[in-house]
């Protein structure tokens, strides 16, 4: 790839993420992504990195827009969840994890998120079921 191509910025964009240089990253996936919007895999990391700075509207705006791309999708859903979580938006955030689990009912990282949301509406008898229906190893 040449060194000005949008996957050379995205591969960028993920070895600064995983060196710890989140601002870095952030700023290469984006870059990544103006230059290839229709790209999912840029904007499932940008939303990931997202997460990882702390900046969950924006990462749920970034799954948002996966969603459009990619449709429906477990790991969509799941992505939406957890940034709607984050920012105390615990109601849509259970509709996702559930959306996500119907997706595909052994994602395990759902489910556990579902339970913990539902913890932190109150609802403990539903946590419960949802954390009994775990997998086991």
């Amino acid at each position: 790839a040449e060194p000005d191509s949008a996957y050379a910025r995205f591969m960028a964009g993920v070895l600064y993420e995983r060196t710890g240089r989140i601002d870095e990253a952030i700023t290469s996936i984006q870059s990544a992504i103006e230059a290839d919007r229709k790209n999912s895999t840029y904007w499932a990391a940008l939303g990931a990195v997202l997460m990882t700075a702390g900046k969950y509207q924006e990462a749920g705006k970034a799954f948002d827009q996966l969603t459009l791309l990619q449709g429906e999708t477990a790991a969509t859903w799941y992505g939406k969840g957890r940034a709607l979580a984050e920012t105390g938006k615990y109601e849509q955030a259970i509709t996702c994890f559930e959306e996500a689990i119907k997706a595909n009912p052994d994602d395990d990282a759902s489910r556990s998120r579902l339970a913990a949301t539902y913890m932190a509406v109150g609802r403990y008898k539903e946590a419960a079921e949802c954390l009994n229906k775990l997998s086991t190893v």
